[in-house]
Parts: structure tokens; sequence; C-alpha cells
């Protein structure tokens, strides 16, 4: 069997205003509500950081993302928290931060928004086991079968691009 690797990834995108030195940090509390320890840094505080160096990124946690069932009807959360901060006037503040959660209703949300826009047009994030990802596991990945569906999928691929190159090359004079 194969065994996956579930790993909390932070993205952000489009943060104008980023600086050298901000900071991607994860936490497993609210820290707008319940700040810890009121003697410690919010960046102690936090399980993961990463450096922020664009204005667009991702920042792959330690973090193991568990498997469980989850509401179909309400959102969730996943019990992480991420904040964008930024060192200013000798203290880290928060920029901008969010509870991660699951929204399986979000299209539905946006059926004005989407409308009549086929599924396959549409841009999904967190679809996909977005954010997550596993270790190549060598053992399992690589067997004969696995080998042989490779080569199968290979030669039928390059029969159906020789026999539409066939049906499609003309004579240009």
């Amino acid at each position: 069997m194969m065994n996956l690797d579930r790993r909390l990834e932070l993205n952000w995108s489009n943060f104008k205003d980023f600086r050298n030195g901000d900071l991607i940090c994860l936490f497993d509390f609210d820290m707008d509500k319940q700040l810890k320890d009121k003697n410690k840094s919010i960046v102690e505080l936090a399980k993961e950081s990463g450096s922020v160096t664009s204005q667009r990124g991702s920042y792959r946690t330690s973090v193991r993302l568990e498997r469980r069932p989850y509401s179909a009807k309400e959102d969730r959360s996943l019990g992480w928290w991420v904040a964008y901060l930024r060192f200013q006037a000798g203290s880290w503040v928060v920029l901008k931060s969010n509870c991660l959660k699951t929204r399986p209703t979000w299209m539905r949300e946006l059926k004005d928004t989407i409308g009549d826009i086929p599924l396959h047009s549409l841009m999904i994030p967190g679809t996909h086991d977005a954010g997550s990802w596993m270790e190549y596991d060598i053992v399992a990945c690589e067997n004969i079968y696995v080998r042989y569906y490779i080569w199968y999928v290979a030669i039928l691929f390059l029969k159906t691009l020789s026999n539409w190159y066939k049906e499609t090359s003309c004579n240009i004079n």
C-alpha cells in the first residue's frame, strides 16, 4: 500500500504590499482571539513560519493533515490558522489572518457570479488535494503492472499521434 503523506501548504497571492522580512505563519489557535502567552512574541507561538519573498508564493509545512470526514453542508475548521506578519515599531503585527476550513457550499453561494461558466473552464483552488503532497514511494509505484500500463498508454498515444499526423498532413507548395 502506498504511504500518502499529506502536508499542509500555505499559499498567498497578490499581496502587493509585501516587504522583505515579512512572514507567513501557521498557528494551532486563533491568534486574534486567544493569544496564549502575552510574554512571548507571536512568531514564537507559531507552529511554523516561512519568509515571504514575493507577492505570490507558497510554504510547505511539516504539519500532516489528517484525513477525517467533513460535512457537505457547513463550513468546518481544520484546526489551523494562517497569518501574514510584519515587524513594525519593535513588534510583530498581524496584517491578515484566516482560519483554514472547508467550504463545501462555496459554489452554490457564488452561483450568480459563476453563472453559466462550464465547470471545466473554472479554476478551482483547493480541489484535487491542492495544498497536499506526497513522497514518491518507489516500492509501491515501481512494479511490473505500473510499468506495463505506462508503456501501453505511451504506445497508444504514439499511435494516435501518428494517425492524426497522417490524416492532417498536406503538401504546402
